[in-house]
């Protein structure tokens, strides 16, 4: 063993402990490998004692002991350290006769070793990293047989240690690359093309739901579970492959052991041996189902807000159209005393509402709607829907709610929320034409920063949770895909507008909520509705009421400036005015309002203006106006939703299009008398 009169540091050998360390096998569990090459050594070259030893910094360290108990020597009491210079065995016939061990403590203590010979175990690049040795307790010497047998020997022990490293990195990386397959979703196979033999990756075996212990894969046990309307197209795919050197692509469905679908990306490429014959194909497949859909809401957002700016220009003019006609019959109807003339009045009238209603829908869809800050009672809600559901669906349509005892704060227009409900109830009836089951279920749902991260107009934090369940006759994916669409339905002719859904989700948008739609044909559909509680919703104070309308709404001679482009509108506006008492000036335009304002401004108590005119605009006329009389009382007329214009501050009065004379006359005097 190691003397302190050695030549070599040991301890600033760096080379060999990097080596060693690379080879991560030191202070390892026996193996069944190394011990049965010590025994062997023992066996061939007659000794009771074998060893696999390895030299670190501080020690000689035994991988594998035949005969000898002892797994480690302090360094300076090595024997295999002095195999390190020696091309051949190192053999020491008489451990009494050679100074370095003639005092060593296993010589002239137990196990009162004699005899040693060692042959170096080196790294790929040569160095040195221990030996195997073979010890006996009587002097003696090895045969020509047995020096050449412990060379081999030893070096079958560098090649074992060097291929136990291989694994073991193999092992390493096949799990990093689990890993990463796992995280990115990404499954590896792999084809014999000459024996069809296949072999999946764990990721693989996840992404397509199967058993790795029970299920072996196949190219026909792969197409099984490839959806049945894709796999003439997967397989056509892959035989055309064969042709090609390139990388193949095909996405298709995969329907699960569990019945769960999914959609599949699969990448890959065929490999041809010398002779350019298909040998193996190789290739990845990776779960796309989750970027699926959300590329596809991110469309429909995309869609609905282009249909959004379309449907609110055309709603715009529309309640242009729409306001002299309600003012008309209005008037007509105050004088006319023939029944049969004021039945077809009251028809025009009951239509015109119609239309005005479809429109509110329209812009309700393209802008979204400013909602009351109110508590939503949504139990009571609930109930009162189960109500009319029960007096006016068919009887062959079950209705069941849950509500939740326990529910978040939940604040806005309660108008609005039961309006989304009814609707939503009213879809499932007219999906269940012959009857069914229709579920109503409220509850509480705290969203996570995972679940926004793939929902796009989400939220975290707590939230009300609305479905509507039915089992109904359930759609297509093409279906769902547009039922949000304004004017898009599949009812018969005169059984609907196509503007429910379309007004629904826009009430719900406003609210800062979303909707997603679970169906399948012929199972039915649930509408899952998703409210941000009142601590997730951004804004001022919860409004409880509104200041009921004064009760005279006839004016007392006030001189009123009437701003309208419109010819229809402004000549029914000022009529229906003068009748009920005011004084009207009209202007066409902006422009034109400055210079009458200017004429007359200490006459004027109102001024009376649409904001959407030729030449100037209404919000820079009251811009105008305002600087010319810092009081003037400024009521604002618009086809479109206040909360989709920018009214200037002096505004304290809008009036939105189509109105009708009461509402007209109520909003003036509210504006003059306060």
């Amino acid at each position: 063993m190691m003397t302190a009169s050695s030549p070599h540091d040991w301890a600033a050998d760096r080379t060999r402990m990097q080596a060693l360390r690379e080879l991560d096998i030191l202070d390892t569990a026996p193996e069944a490998t190394f011990d049965e090459v010590a025994h062997l050594a023992a066996e061939l070259c007659g000794a009771p004692i074998a060893l696999v030893s390895l030299i670190d910094d501080r020690r000689q360290w035994h991988k594998a002991a035949y005969g000898l108990a002892l797994r480690e020597l302090p360094l300076p009491q090595s024997f295999c350290a002095h195999a390190r210079d020696e091309s051949d065995v190192l053999e020491i016939p008489d451990t009494l006769d050679d100074p370095r061990f003639v005092h060593h403590p296993q010589v002239v203590g137990h196990p009162h070793l004699r005899f040693y010979a060692g042959s170096a175990l080196r790294g790929v690049d040569g160095t040195f990293l221990g030996a195997l040795c073979v010890l006996d307790v009587v002097p003696r010497a090895l045969t020509a047989q047995q020096r050449l047998s412990l060379r081999v020997l030893a070096q079958h022990v560098s090649t074992l240690m060097q291929q136990r490293a291989l694994v073991a990195q193999l092992e390493r990386e096949r799990a990093r690359l689990a890993e990463a397959q796992s995280v990115a979703r990404v499954g590896s196979w792999e084809t014999d093309l000459t024996t069809l033999e296949v072999s999946w990756s764990a990721e693989n075996h996840r992404i397509f739901g199967t058993d790795p212990a029970t299920f072996q894969p196949t190219h026909a046990g792969f197409l099984a579970l490839v959806h049945h309307d894709d796999r003439a197209m997967v397989d056509a795919a892959f035989v055309q492959s064969l042709q090609a050197a390139h990388e193949h692509t095909v996405e298709h469905r995969v329907v699960r052991p569990d019945q769960q679908q999914r959609i599949v990306e699969e990448r890959w490429r065929v490999i041809a041996d010398a002779d350019g014959v298909p040998v193996r194909a190789v290739g990845t497949s990776q779960d796309i189902t989750d970027r699926r859909r959300l590329e596809q809401q991110m469309f429909r957002a995309q869609r609905m807000e282009s249909i959004g700016t379309l449907a609110g220009g055309v709603a715009h003019d529309l309640n242009n159209v729409l306001a002299p006609i309600l003012l008309s019959i209005e008037m007509l109807s105050a004088d006319e005393r023939d029944p049969e003339k004021r039945e077809i009045l009251a028809t025009i009238e009951s239509s015109a509402r119609r239309g005005a209603d479809m429109v509110k829908q329209v812009l309700a869809f393209a802008r979204g709607t400013e909602h009351a800050r109110l508590s939503v009672p949504v139990g009571e809600l609930v109930r009162s829907l189960a109500q009319i559901i029960r007096e006016t669906f068919p009887r062959n349509i079950a209705l069941r709610t849950d509500v939740a005892a326990e529910l978040p704060p939940l604040v806005g227009d309660p108008t609005q929320i039961e309006q989304v409900l009814l609707n939503l109830a009213v879809n499932a009836r007219d999906a269940m034409p012959y009857g069914g089951d229709l579920r109503i279920r409220v509850s509480a749902v705290e969203l996570d920063t995972q679940f926004v991260g793939r929902t796009p107009d989400a939220r975290t934090g707590p939230h009300v949770v609305i479905d509507v369940e039915d089992t109904g006759t359930g759609m297509a994916p093409e279906i769902v895909d547009r039922i949000f669409d304004p004017f898009f339905t599949t009812k018969a002719p005169g059984h609907g507008t196509g503007l429910g859904l379309s007004s629904s989700i826009a009430i719900v948008k406003g609210h800062g909520g979303f909707i997603h739609v679970y169906s399948e044909p012929g199972k039915g559909s649930r509408f899952r509705v998703y409210l941000p509680a009142a601590d997730v919703v951004s804004g001022g104070p919860v409004r409880r009421s509104t200041p009921a309308p004064a009760p005279d709404l006839r004016g007392r001679g006030e001189l009123i400036l009437l701003v309208e482009d419109e010819e229809q509108v402004r000549h029914i506006t000022r009529q229906t005015l003068e009748t009920y008492g005011y004084r009207v000036l009209t202007a066409t335009d902006g422009a034109d309002a400055v210079a009458v304002f200017a004429t007359h401004r200490d006459e004027i108590a109102l001024v009376l203006t649409d904001l959407m005119m030729p030449v100037m605009d209404g919000t820079s006329m009251i811009e105008v106006l305002v600087r010319m009389a810092p009081s003037a009382r400024i009521v604002a007329v618009s086809g479109l939703q206040d909360n989709a214009l920018r009214l200037p501050a002096a505004v304290r009065h809008f009036l939105p299009k189509p109105f009708t004379a009461g509402t007209l006359l109520d909003t003036l005097r509210r504006a003059l008398d306060h």
